[in-house]
């Protein structure tokens, strides 16, 4: 369900072309630890470097909010909860933002709509809600 919602959501963003900087990172992150680990059939060292990496990431994106909402860790099984809701809502908002920047491109119809809808709107309002 995650993954579907996070689908919607970026498939929406890429329609109308916005380029999250978060997209970016999560690109760079999985496309780094996918490289290690491809690697590591050459050298073993990578594959440790690469899951380093994937421990790093899950804490920050994930173990980090937890303590700081939660206060402290209330129960160890909350661990298995991060990348079990991090990964499938990675993954859906890469596939949906490239989805949507691929309709973007190619289907001229998402580019015309959203060019008629901004044109009406004062230039310097748009770029400080694009931040």
């Amino acid at each position: 369900e995650v993954f579907r919602q996070m689908v919607a959501y970026g498939r929406g963003n890429g329609r109308i072309g916005c380029v999250d900087s978060q997209v970016y990172k999560l690109m760079a992150v999985y496309g780094l630890v996918c490289g290690l680990f491809a690697e590591s059939m050459v050298w073993w060292p990578f594959s440790l470097l690469a899951l380093g990496l994937l421990l790093a990431y899950f804490y920050r994106a994930g173990l980090r909010k937890i303590l700081k909402v939660d206060g402290g860790l209330k129960r160890m099984s909350y661990l298995w909860w991060i990348p079990l809701v991090l990964v499938p809502r990675d993954l859906g908002l890469l596939v949906g933002h490239l989805w949507g920047w691929g309709e973007w491109l190619c289907v001229p119809q998402y580019r015309t709509l959203f060019t008629a809808y901004t044109a009406g709107c004062d230039p310097e309002r748009l770029r400080a809600t694009s931040r």
